[in-house]
């Protein structure tokens, strides 16, 4: 009789990992065109409003967390995956009008966001309002940069996060780990 090794499953590695997606910011409008693209994703959703998502809108077995999120960022909360999130969405929140502030912060968040990337994984910032001109966009791209961190500055998304607020003057920056 073989010897017990315990648990091992020879096709763990084989199965696709769980996308797991963290959007800053979304009260009524989380990034439903970019999670389609991702639908059995792992969803947290952070921010300092409590959410008001319809039907429409809500994920499924999303979670929805109610706080900074720098502070979520430092925190050791459950819903923080261990080895990281895939994507962490930033959605119109870099103006003066943005609940997060993410602007103000950027030194502070920039790190904080990219150390809960997983490698390979993406911090998106999109901006569709208009309240942040893609001039701007272009100057919050080299602090990123000076920060230590290449970002991209994009006006053709390589995901669109929100495709029916997509249009002239809205922007993309890209930060890969």
């Amino acid at each position: 009789m073989g010897e017990d090794f315990g648990y091992f499953d020879p096709t763990e590695n084989l199965r696709p990992k769980q996308t797991t997606i963290l959007e800053v910011g979304p009260r009524q409008l989380p990034s439903v065109d970019f999670f389609r693209q991702f639908p059995s994703a792992k969803v947290v959703f952070v921010s300092l409003e409590p959410a008001e998502f319809d039907y429409q809108t809500r994920v499924p077995g999303s979670n929805y967390v109610q706080a900074n999120a720098l502070d979520f960022l430092t925190s050791n909360d459950p819903a923080i995956p261990s080895d990281g999130f895939d994507f962490i969405l930033v959605c119109n929140t870099l103006g003066p009008s943005g609940e997060e502030l993410i602007a103000r912060n950027l030194s502070k968040f920039v790190p904080l966001a990219y150390s809960r990337l997983k490698p390979g994984g993406e911090l998106i910032f999109e901006e569709t309002y208009g309240h942040v001109k893609p001039k701007e966009g272009g100057y919050i791209t080299r602090i990123i940069d000076r920060l230590g961190f290449n970002a991209q500055f994009l006006t053709n998304p390589k995901y669109t996060l929100r495709k029916g607020n997509w249009g002239e003057g809205c922007f993309q920056i890209v930060v890969t780990k």
